[in-house]
């Protein structure tokens, strides 16, 4: 006769290892693909994130983030508000609905805490540059106002000195030239232009960007355009920063 603690030993404790261990082979593999999946986003999508990020900050330090030379019909702006939007609509961990990127990739915890906070800056950027190309936009159809003539009259005397200033007879390309570019502060984008312009803004950027400020007909756009720049650069700077953090954090839980 079978005793209780021999059916145990037969057919319990077997059965209970047996479970045991299917229940840490099932815990093992879905570790191991939550690994390779982020090992796979980490890989992809943070680090094209990361750069996409950098190439905005390398413009907007390098006053480049508006194109604009005396050939072009109207300034390029660098700083594309669709820029995010399009770099991420085709990656299956995002979806993009009106304008909006959010999350579809929900499993990995990590991941849903850093991108609470990386989405919302990205969405943001959205916004700010949107605003960003109304004001260009609006200072490009404008036209240099008379006091601001004036002010650029001064400038010039300050550096040439006032009989050359008599003869100072500038093109209408030249003026908007220097008129737009003080007011946006993308300076180092334009180097097709005169040598005059290109010279007058490497020299004396400070003073045509003060006499931009300061004039009353102009303060008011260049005032929100480097407000939006300023907005701008601590979005990405965050988003960036978050961005790492994911990084770091799936380095010490996972170790790729």
């Amino acid at each position: 006769m079978v005793s209780y603690f021999d059916l145990i030993a037969v057919v319990i404790l077997p059965s209970a290892t047996f479970g045991i261990g299917m229940l840490y082979q099932e815990k093992k593999t879905k570790k191991n693909n939550m690994r390779e999946k982020a090992s796979s986003i980490n890989e992809k999508t943070i680090s094209m994130l990361k750069n996409k990020i950098n190439e905005l900050a390398v413009h907007i330090s390098g006053k480049t983030f508006i194109e604009y030379n005396d050939h072009q019909s109207k300034p390029v702006l660098k700083l594309v508000p669709n820029y995010f939007i399009d770099a991420t609509k085709h990656s299956d961990i995002f979806r993009i609905k009106s304008n909006e990127i959010t999350l579809v990739y929900k499993e990995d915890k990590i991941l849903k805490e850093c991108m609470s906070v990386v989405l919302p800056e990205l969405n943001y950027y959205y916004t700010c540059t949107c605003k960003l190309e109304t004001v260009i936009n609006s200072v490009f159809s404008s036209k240099p106002p008379n006091s601001f003539i004036q002010g650029l009259k001064e400038i010039y005397i300050k550096k040439y000195g006032i009989q050359k200033t008599h003869d100072l007879r500038l093109n209408e390309k030249d003026l908007f030239a220097l008129y737009f570019l003080s007011m946006t502060g993308s300076t180092n984008a334009y180097k097709s232009g005169t040598s005059f312009v290109i010279d007058l803004l490497s020299t004396h950027f400070d003073d045509l960007q003060s006499l931009a400020f300061n004039n009353l007909e102009t303060k008011d756009n260049a005032v929100e355009i480097k407000h939006e720049i300023m907005l701008i650069v601590a979005t990405l700077n965050d988003a960036h920063y978050q961005l790492q953090e994911l990084h770091e954090r799936w380095q010490n839980k996972y170790i790729f």
